[in-house]
């Protein structure tokens, strides 16, 4: 896969996430443990073996951390992390967020109160088409 674009999204209002898989060891006396651990951190188990168990969690970078943290004690075999990916919030066209109802003088406001949901509507699937040109 190919990067087809980069912008700076520092001022805009943003979701990052990140993914690691951890590969743990895990016998039978402290299963029970690790799938409590798992449980509080909102990850889950993606492969039990018999002596190991693998879990995928996602969010951010301090959240993975600290299960890592609580894991290296149980003894982490292996690791795969992602870097961070973020998205910007809503529809964002520069630093106007796009979701925001534009202003209208009274009397334009009164003759389209029969579709303005409509026309809200296609001006986003227009932005969103736009933005995911190649």
């Amino acid at each position: 896969m190919n990067v087809l674009s980069v912008q700076d999204v520092t001022p805009v209002a943003t979701i990052a996430r990140s993914l690691a898989l951890v590969k743990v060891v895990a016998e039978e006396e402290s299963r029970h443990r690790l799938m409590e651990i798992v449980r509080v951190f909102r990850a889950r188990v993606v492969d039990l073996a018999p002596r190991t168990l693998i879990i995928e969690i996602t969010g951010a970078e301090d959240k993975i951390e600290a299960l890592v943290e609580v894991l290296r004690p149980f003894g982490i075999i292996e690791m795969v992390r992602t870097g961070q990916v973020v998205m910007t919030r809503g529809l964002q066209r520069g630093k106007q967020n796009v979701t925001s109802e534009p202003k209208q003088d009274p009397q334009h406001a009164q003759k389209q109160r029969s579709e303005p949901e409509k026309d809200h509507a296609n001006s986003v699937v227009q932005e969103t088409e736009a933005s995911h040109s190649v």
